[in-house]
């Protein structure tokens, strides 16, 4: 009995042995598997710190802050990757060292996409960066009639002296990145230069930017009160605030399966089913 009971309990040890040392492999496994998936953080300087991962404030996200490893790591491969518009500046201005630039932008104003374009395209004219062919599209709001957003913040409906400055807004920054992108091909600094403008309608509630069909900027707007002025009469309304933006990137690793891969192909999807079927040109 006793020799019995001694092999029973070899074989339970054994057992064991062999259950732990498959977790131990399984945890290996997992720790390679989630390794290549670095976690890039853009801070609001735009100047990129190397993939690493940023301080969690406490009580967020990891719910063992001790715990290191494989385990912690997957739990932290979420997208982090974030950065305020100024940290945009310098991927955009990466994307004009390329022959061929195309950029497409869906969001409200353009009023970032017109400020992070302009020292690119004074480069380009100082012969500094020399892409052979520029493709901007820009899709935003129709705002000839009401969308929604925005609104008198005392009675939460649509104001046409709203929309209408809104509108100036808009115009402004979309025909000045239209004017001064047509002004390099006018003078033959860049052979092909065009950007297209198209409306939709709807409310852009985020803003995105697909840049050399590689690389997406995602971010949301945050809808806040804003105080405006209409004729001399100060208006509280409430808007969608792009510069409150925190701005999600998202970049073409050449595997199909990955997160950001299908991130990049399904936005890229998106922006041309809106543009191809449910937008128009603009209105003078």
């Amino acid at each position: 009995m006793a020799g019995l009971a001694q092999s029973t309990i070899s074989r339970i040890e054994a057992g064991r042995s062999l259950g732990m040392e498959r977790s131990l492999q399984a945890l290996e496994a997992l720790g390679a598997s989630t390794r290549h998936r670095s976690v890039e953080y853009v801070p609001p300087n735009g100047i990129q710190a190397g993939n690493s991962f940023p301080e969690r404030p406490p009580g967020r996200g990891v719910k063992h802050p001790s715990r290191t490893g494989p385990l912690r790591e997957a739990r932290t491969t979420t997208h982090e990757r974030v950065s305020r518009p100024a940290g945009l500046r310098p991927h955009i201005e990466r994307a004009f060292t390329q022959k061929t630039v195309t950029i497409d932008f869906a969001g409200f104003s353009g009023e970032t996409l017109h400020g992070v374009l302009q020292e690119p395209l004074d480069l380009v004219r100082e012969g500094r960066m020399s892409p052979q062919s520029i493709r901007i599209r820009i899709l935003v709001p129709d705002l000839s009639n009401p969308i929604g957003l925005p609104v008198r913040a005392d009675t939460g409906e649509d104001d046409p002296q709203v929309r209408a400055r809104m509108r100036r807004i808009m115009r402004r920054h979309t025909q000045g990145v239209e004017d001064v992108v047509r002004e390099l091909e006018h003078l033959g600094i860049v052979p092909e230069a065009c950007v297209e403008i198209r409306v939709y309608r709807s409310v852009p509630m985020f803003k995105v930017y697909i840049i050399n069909g590689k690389e997406v900027f995602f971010g949301y707007y945050p809808v806040k009160e804003n105080i405006i002025l209409l004729g001399h009469e100060k208006t509280e309304i409430h808007d969608l605030m792009g510069r409150d933006s925190t701005l999600f990137r998202y970049i073409e690793d050449g595997n199909p399966l990955s997160i950001d891969s299908q991130y990049v192909n399904q936005t890229k999807m998106w922006f041309t089913s809106i543009w191809d079927f449910f937008s128009k040109e603009p209105s003078e």
